[in-house]
Formats: structure tokens, C-alpha cells, sequence
């Protein structure tokens, strides 16, 4: 009798400790904490697309700032793509850190993703494009009604010639279909930049 209560007391431990270890993991976003995202939510379906900050994306790409005095930086986020649309997506930045430091989040706009624009862009620019596969067809950003708030900006590391910091936030946007269908999509997303010193 004696040696059942034990088995029953040591089968009953290793429980609450696989319990305990498994909640532990759960509760740690881990995969997702130390890396770069973009998530979208659209059609009442959500979308993220991960990447780990050791791993290049496209940029840096260089834009004419409305400051006329610096030039803007823009590293990609990671595309969001399905069998039906692609979502593309690039973060404009000052690529020197005594500008870049200088941020005002307030600054944040959105704008389409257009390589052959010739408008200024402002700091922390969210630059979209999304292309409906089916038809081969660009949808652009509608002209008003646009939000991306920048919520966090963190240094992560540096070394004698470069940072990097984190970059966080959120957006609202609405695409046009050429029918003037409104495609709404939202989400959040954290962006690593790498800036001179």
C-alpha cells in the first residue's frame, strides 16, 4: 500500500512540473518577441509574416524627404502573400543617427509604394502596395482616412559606425479597388533599421 501512495505522489509531481513547464512556454512569446513582423488583418482574416533581425531584407531604399535638407532611408517589413494578394511594405527612416534620434512620431504617415513618385515623404512613412494576384492588378491607398502611429522606437545594439534600433507601431489603411470597392486593412508591426553614426 505504502508503495502505491508513492507512484501515486510521484506520477502526481511530474504532472504539476510538466504542467508548470508547459505553461511557462505558452505564456513566453519568445518566437515572436526578438523578431521583426508585419501582421494585417483583412476580409476578417489575420496575416503575419516574421523575420528575425540578423536576416537582410530589401533596403536600404532612398527617398527625398519634405525636410529638404535629408535624405530618407526605407527598409522593407516582410511581405505578407497569399494565393489571392500580396501585401508589400517599407518604413521610411533618417539614415543618420543624430537625425534619426531626433524622431517625432507624430510625423508617422502612410503613402502607396511607388518607385516612380516624385512626392517628399516624411519621417517613419509607411509606404504600402497591394496587388490583387487574380487580376494582376494594383490597388492603391485612398487619399484620405490613412493612419500609421509609430508606438515604441528602442535601441537594440550598436558598434562604432552603426545602431540598430526597433521600430514599432500600428496602421489603418483603405485600398481602392479600380471599381472604388474599399479593401480595409489594419494591423501592427516592428521593424529593425540600421542607422550611421
Amino acid at each position: 500500500m505504502d508503495r502505491f501512495k508513492f507512484l501515486k505522489s510521484a506520477c502526481l509531481v511530474v504532472l504539476v512540473v510538466i504542467s508548470f513547464t508547459s505553461c511557462s512556454n505558452s505564456d513566453d512569446e519568445g518566437s515572436i518577441s526578438n523578431e521583426g513582423f508585419f501582421k494585417a488583418s483583412l476580409n476578417n482574416k489575420d496575416y503575419i509574416s516574421t523575420y528575425k533581425p540578423t536576416e537582410a531584407l530589401y533596403g536600404p531604399g532612398f527617398w527625398d524627404s519634405c525636410d529638404n535638407l535629408k535624405e530618407l532611408h526605407s527598409t522593407s517589413l516582410p511581405i505578407i502573400e497569399t494565393s489571392e494578394f500580396s501585401i508589400d511594405s517599407y518604413l521610411t527612416y533618417y539614415g543618420n543617427e543624430v537625425d534619426f534620434t531626433k524622431y517625432k512620431s507624430s510625423n508617422a504617415s502612410t503613402a502607396n509604394l511607388d518607385f516612380q513618385s516624385q512626392e517628399c515623404l516624411v519621417d517613419f512613412t509607411l509606404l504600402l502596395s497591394y496587388v490583387d494576384k487574380k487580376s494582376k492588378t494594383d490597388y492603391y491607398l485612398k487619399k484620405t482616412g490613412n493612419v500609421n502611429k509609430v508606438t515604441d522606437v528602442k535601441f537594440v545594439s550598436g558598434d562604432n559606425k552603426e545602431s540598430i534600433y526597433a521600430v514599432s507601431g500600428n496602421y489603418s489603411v483603405v485600398f481602392l479597388k479600380p471599381n472604388g470597392t474599399e479593401i480595409p486593412v489594419s494591423g501592427t508591426y516592428r521593424i529593425f533599421v540600421y542607422v550611421y553614426k
